[in-house]
């Protein structure tokens, strides 16, 4: 519900209940370290590393925190960034077994209910699970196959102006097509591909940098398209697809740290990033605290600059680096692989968008960096995956060794 609250149409709970909710869910995650192989804590290093940034970057904001919206987004983004547990757990296929099941069984069912109160932007943020499963697309039986397609035309029909929602389940279902190249050719083609997702947010910067070529201004190059890319957005305005929203995400978050001097180690989590664009009459954070201020941004990759500096986005990217690799190159089944291709493109879209939130969208994503890591899934075979697969989707019974 967490992930659909945002865009509710009604209130659904407060501050304080999602709050007690999200340290609940990060207690049981906690437990779940059990089941994590202790033989194998050299593999995830980075991600401990990841946590103690987080551990100095909450230190440093009870610091310096001094209202009370410094405090509340310091115990959110606590939450928010202590997700990364969430491997140790779902390193297990057993317990992401029924996670899954559990989903398919009764998220599915509810879906339909919830329609009526959120808005058009929320269904793909709340269908995530299914599209992490698009990933094995081929391997699904004809009805799940069906019901998969059925879905993503909904999405793109439905909620024509939430591109991201749409290429969150095109994407996984587009690398699942790799299934069909055999032997090593697959492994080759997954190795390529993921370097070229993860070298290439880097590439665009210094090119948008220096004025070369902004892939976010499209329109820009495609001015005979852009007249066509109009869709009737939910408020009945015209939207071009071809918007350039994040540029000026990028320059106002880049202007705060340079301007601010905390572009090496961040800000804390306690403070946003300095805007000029983003002033709201009447918004209760920036007339109580003096400060221009937001919170976040819509961008996954600004947010870890501004909460822990460039040495946080360094950290986040051998996070995305290292699980990519290890799910790609140190297994022994195909699926892992593609797993770890569809690691190094959420990093990729981590410079578009990614909203850094106690959500299924965020949740999911550290789910698989923890298959990437797990030596259970790297092991098993194309079989032993395809009858785990298949007991999620409950045409066959899979029975854990």
């Amino acid at each position: 519900m967490s992930s659909v609250e945002p865009w509710s149409l009604v209130p659904i709970g407060n501050t304080y209940l999602w709050y007690a909710v999200y340290a609940l869910i990060l207690y049981l995650l906690l437990l779940g370290k059990q089941f994590f192989n202790k033989t194998k804590k050299k593999q995830v290093w980075i991600i401990r590393l990841f946590l103690l940034c987080v551990i100095i970057s909450f230190v440093h904001g009870v610091l310096i925190a001094e209202y009370y919206w410094d405090w509340k987004l310091l115990v959110r983004n606590l939450m928010v960034f202590s997700m990364p547990i969430t491997i140790f757990a779902y390193s297990s296929p057993l317990l992401l077994k029924k996670t899954f099941s559990v989903w398919l069984k009764y998220g599915l069912l509810l879906f339909p209910f919830f329609l009526p109160i959120i808005d058009s932007e929320a269904y793909g943020r709340y269908l995530v699970p299914l599209s992490i499963l698009l990933l094995f697309y081929p391997r699904f039986p004809l009805n799940w196959k069906m019901f998969a397609i059925a879905v993503i035309i909904f999405l793109v029909i439905s909620a024509p102006d939430s591109r991201s929602n749409v290429i969150k389940f095109i994407v996984p279902l587009s690398i699942s097509m790799l299934l069909f190249v055999k032997g090593r050719f697959l492994k080759i083609m997954a190795v390529i591909g993921s370097w070229l997702l993860l070298g290439l947010p880097f590439l665009c910067f210094v090119l948008a940098a220096t004025g070369i070529f902004n892939p976010f201004d499209m329109s820009e190059y495609l001015a005979g398209v852009s007249d066509e890319a109009i869709i009737i957005n939910d408020e009945g305005n015209e939207q071009s697809l071809l918007n350039d929203t994040r540029t000026l995400l990028y320059v106002e978050e880049i202007t705060s740290a340079l301007n601010n001097d905390y572009w090496l180690f961040g800000r804390s989590m306690a403070r946003g990033y300095d805007t000029v664009s983003f002033i709201e009459f009447g918004n209760e954070t920036q007339e109580e605290t003096g400060r221009n201020e937001r919170p976040s941004s819509e961008v996954s990759v600004l947010n870890i600059f501004n909460y822990f500096g460039l040495v946080g986005v360094i950290i986040y990217f051998l996070v995305f680096l290292i699980a990519s690799n290890s799910a790609i190159t140190k297994s022994n089944n195909d699926y892992s692989k593609l797993v770890g291709l569809y690691v190094a493109f959420r990093w990729a879209y981590a410079w578009v968008e990614d909203f850094s939130r106690f959500d299924l969208n965020y949740f999911f994503l550290w789910i698989v960096i923890g298959i990437s890591f797990s030596t259970a899934f790297r092991k098993m075979t194309n079989r032993e995956f395809e009858l785990w697969l298949k007991s999620i989707l409950g045409t066959k019974r899979w029975i854990f060794k």
